[in-house]
């Protein structure tokens, strides 16, 4: 994986420099392109800085990318990703450690202080690689290991083109970031074709599983959307196993994204339950308001919301944020964001990041 990953570190560089020549072009964004050649070579760096009032920080390169994309053939299209994550980390944290022991029980919690500092450091892992073939605008195949096409934030991978810094809780604790199986997609045909749907089913482990926040061997679920105009509303469900903790979980919600001249309403509301010897529940939702100041700079206010009946965990947050891109494969991030949790008390964070689309 390390010698993949440096070949195609290297050729991204090296083309950099023979733009000029007719057998290749450059463009910002989406990458490198050889003359005959389907495929494109691009990629994508990030890096992120926050604190805390609780004395934590962290200073995090945490993201080199490099992605192969293009049409292999007329209904046949290929993508993988390549990712090295926390090249060089320097932090200190309090960490919520977790004690299950007994299902019956509730969980118990230790708070353990963790200082890191991380030298430079590529370990490259796969984080995407799929194919896709178009039967029809209704009917699409993907197979390989691919973004879990839930929600609106979770398929909104690249740092790039993510609103802010810090996720919130309804895009982490409630399923998997990654599938590896297969996904049937597309268009249904009515309506004038203003009806999405997605259906995906994982029967085995993860292709490295290393970068996924949950990982399981038995995945199933789907959404449907429904277009007005640029108005999108979603309904979406899921079931699948929890190596991790060993358990069943199963959980719904729905979406709604309203752009509106400068002003654009994103939220998604999500349930779900935890089920072995006991049932349990978790329920999260996040309200974000996304205006545009001025050229090429957007205002964000957010609304966070998570609570878990098994380890009696709530957390309430308000996000302010500014999100300028001069460029869009380009974002600089600032944020401050005002957090209540019960386990970790009240808690100030602060976070910058730049990222770029190569």
């Amino acid at each position: 994986m390390k010698k993949l990953f440096s070949f195609f570190l290297i050729i991204c560089l090296t083309s950099f420099s023979y733009s000029k020549e007719s057998f290749v072009s450059y463009e910002f964004g989406r990458g490198v392109k050889f003359a005959k050649c389907p495929l494109r070579i691009g990629g994508y760096f990030s890096l992120k800085y926050r604190w805390t009032n609780k004395e934590e920080f962290e200073f995090n390169v945490e993201n080199l990318a490099l992605l192969l994309y293009g049409n292999l053939a007329k209904r046949l299209s290929f993508f993988s990703e390549i990712e090295a994550r926390n090249l060089y980390v320097k932090k200190r944290e309090i960490e919520i450690e977790e004690e299950d022991d007994d299902d019956d029980e509730d969980d118990e919690y230790e708070e353990i202080e963790v200082e890191i500092e991380r030298e430079f450091v590529i370990n490259p892992e796969l984080e995407r690689i799929f194919f896709d073939y178009l039967f029809s605008d209704a009917i699409r195949f993907r197979v390989g290991k691919f973004i879990t096409p839930i929600g609106l934030w979770n398929p909104i991978h690249l740092p790039p083109l993510k609103w802010t810094s810090i996720d919130p809780p309804a895009s982490i604790y409630f399923f998997p970031a990654f599938t590896t199986g297969v996904r049937l997609y597309g268009l249904l045909p009515f309506q004038e074709s203003s009806w999405e749907y997605s259906i995906f089913l994982q029967r085995t482990k993860g292709i490295d599983d290393r970068n996924n926040n949950v990982k399981t061997d038995n995945f199933i679920g789907g959404q449907i959307q429904k277009y007005f105009s640029d108005i999108s509303l979603g309904l979406f469900l899921g079931r699948f196993k929890d190596l991790n903790i060993q358990k069943n979980v199963a959980f719904v919600g729905f979406s709604v994204d309203i752009p509106y001249r400068r002003f654009r309403l994103m939220s998604e509301f999500i349930y779900g339950i935890e089920h072995k010897v006991k049932d349990y529940t978790r329920r999260a939702y996040y309200i974000q308001g996304i205006y545009r100041i001025f050229n090429k700079n957007y205002l964000i206010i957010r609304n966070d919301y998570f609570s878990s009946q098994k380890s009696h965990r709530n957390i309430k947050a308000i996000l302010l944020g500014w999100n300028y891109r001069p460029l869009i494969p380009i974002s600089f991030k600032l944020e401050v964001q005002f957090r209540k949790d019960s386990l970790k008390g009240d808690i100030t964070e602060v976070a910058t990041s730049f990222s770029v689309l190569f």
